[in-house]
């Protein structure tokens, strides 16, 4: 792997997380939510990937920088293990001279000639020495660059993961969210029984029938302010009453949706029937599961510090709530 090419990756990277969609601009319907929540997923997905390549690759050259060093300072040991005994053995030579005791000019000849090659090694070990030594410091210069953009490049890859998963967590939950209204889909009656609303008289033998005198889902005094949820597409009501205050379902139905939820915090969706739904949203504790078949009067939650947010729907469409209330 190419330092040059490692180095030209990682400034195009941080560059690329720079470009990851804001959570300031929120939709104002639930399709734009799910739509913009894939997006910046994809979006955060590709960023992901491309600092999944960016380690992969620093990974790549920091094993063949480590190798290449390993092997230079092998072959530098060798080299100088070789320096010693060659330059022993040209001491000891030269040391005798040129002239053997006993011989003529052949043996002169020879030994002139081993002088100069060993002469020639030594200078050969010796040049070798130092391009070892050089490529010994270079490359570890290069590996502590390496190991330097190895923490930021973990923390960005851990984040931009972590966002990652967060996002699709959203939008699983955003597509949670729209499918609480999309009706009944596993064949349990729409009508929940008759249901006698707490807090009023009479027999209600729908949903329907109690505009106009649906008892409210806190009890004692509340302060009622209109409202809008982003992402919620109509208007609801904040119920201002202390927190901790039990939340109750207006009417009998089915829990379709029991979790945390983008703006509206911790929230119970209740299936009525006939493609009405009640909202509980900004609760501090959720009392409720998915799936669980509720009667008027049954404790959801407890409303969190922020008061309650309370929506009416049909078919996903918000409705206004206060004349179902009389107010």
């Amino acid at each position: 792997m190419r330092w040059d090419k490692i180095q030209s990756v990682w400034p195009l990277l941080v560059a690329a997380l720079a470009t990851i969609p804001s959570s300031a601009a929120v939709p104002q319907t639930l399709s734009d939510v799910v739509g913009t929540l894939s997006r910046k997923s994809n979006d955060n997905a590709s960023v992901a990937a491309q600092l999944d390549q960016a380690a992969a690759q620093l990974d790549a050259g920091e094993r063949k920088a480590k190798e290449s060093f390993e092997d230079a300072r092998r072959e530098s040991a060798d080299v100088s293990a070789r320096l010693i005994a060659r330059g022993r053995a040209y001491v000891r030579m030269t040391r005798a001279g040129l002239l053997p005791l006993g011989g003529g000019f052949d043996q002169f000849l020879s030994r002139a000639t081993r002088i100069e090659r060993w002469h020639h090694a030594l200078e050969r070990d010796v040049t070798r020495q130092r391009e070892l030594q050089k490529s010994i410091v270079d490359l570890g210069k290069k590996l502590e660059t390496l190991s330097r953009a190895r923490g930021p490049l973990e923390l960005k890859r851990a984040s931009a993961h972590d966002s990652e998963a967060a996002l699709t967590d959203a939008q699983e939950r955003a597509l949670a969210f729209e499918r609480a209204f999309a009706g009944n889909k596993d064949g349990h009656t729409a009508i929940y029984g008759a249901n006698m609303p707490f807090g009023g008289p009479g027999v209600i033998s729908d949903f329907q029938s109690l505009k106009g005198h649906l008892a409210f889902p806190v009890a004692g005094r509340a302060v009622i302010v209109r409202a809008k949820r982003r992402g919620g597409g109509g208007l609801g009501l904040e119920m201002r009453v202390p927190a901790g205050s039990s939340v109750q379902a207006v009417y009998g139905g089915r829990v379709a949706f029991a979790e945390k939820y983008a703006d509206f915090g911790r929230t119970i969706i209740v299936d009525h029937g006939n493609n009405y739904f009640t909202v509980y949203a900004g609760l501090d504790s959720v009392r409720a599961r998915v799936g669980e078949d509720v009667t008027a009067g049954s404790t959801l939650g407890t409303v969190g510090d922020a008061g309650l947010y309370f929506e009416i729907r049909r078919s996903g469409d918000t409705i206004d709530p206060a004349p179902w209330f009389g107010i």
